[in-house]
Formats: structure tokens, C-alpha cells, sequence
């Protein structure tokens, strides 16, 4: 779940906010994965957390997490296979167009 730039709840602007189109990688695509077909609806996702909800669409990108992430994933996932830097992967996530504030 990342905020996406079209989101402009507080929740969302206190984060730094992805911008699919200023990425040379990302993909609008559907829940299913499919590819997001020009001029038809594309699928919107509502995600419950405790209280709150994101609201937002699907898209998919290369991700990468350095060190500093903390993150703990399995190591044959980051070796830089099909061209994509070792580090980096390709991920669906939510690009949330509205957070509840709760």
C-alpha cells in the first residue's frame, strides 16, 4: 500500500506519494493482474484496516529496498534476474487514492 499522488487526505500527504506516471517501470493493471485496458473502467480495491480504510487502485512496479528497509526477504528473490537490479523486484500494490483519517 503505497499513497498515490491523487490522494489528498492528510493521511496521505504526511507520506511521501507515489506517482506511477514518473515512473519509467510502473503499470496501471487490474486486482487480477491484467493489464488496464484504455477507455474501460479499471478495477478500484477497498482495503479495511482496524477503524480506517484505503481506497485505491492496483499497479505494478519495480521495487527495490536497500539496507537501511530492514527488510527480510527471501535472498533468491533479489538476485537480479531478467534484468531487474539486485536489490529490486516486481510487485502489485495498492495505489491508495483516499486513507480514512482514522
Amino acid at each position: 500500500l503505497l499513497p498515490s499522488m491523487y490522494c489528498r487526505t492528510e493521511a496521505c500527504r504526511v507520506h511521501t506519494r507515489y506517482r506511477r506516471s514518473g515512473s519509467s517501470t510502473g503499470k496501471d493493471i487490474n486486482f487480477n493482474g491484467s493489464k488496464v485496458v484504455r477507455g474501460l473502467p479499471r478495477d478500484t480495491l477497498i482495503v479495511g484496516f482496524g477503524t480506517g480504510e484505503a481506497k485505491g487502485v492496483a499497479v505494478e512496479d519495480i521495487v527495490c529496498m536497500g539496507e537501511e528497509t530492514n527488510a527480510v526477504v527471501d535472498t533468491s528473490l533479489w538476485n537480479g534476474k531478467d534484468g531487474i537490479p539486485p536489490g529490486c523486484m516486481h510487485m502489485h500494490f495498492l495505489a491508495a487514492t483516499d486513507l480514512s483519517e482514522e
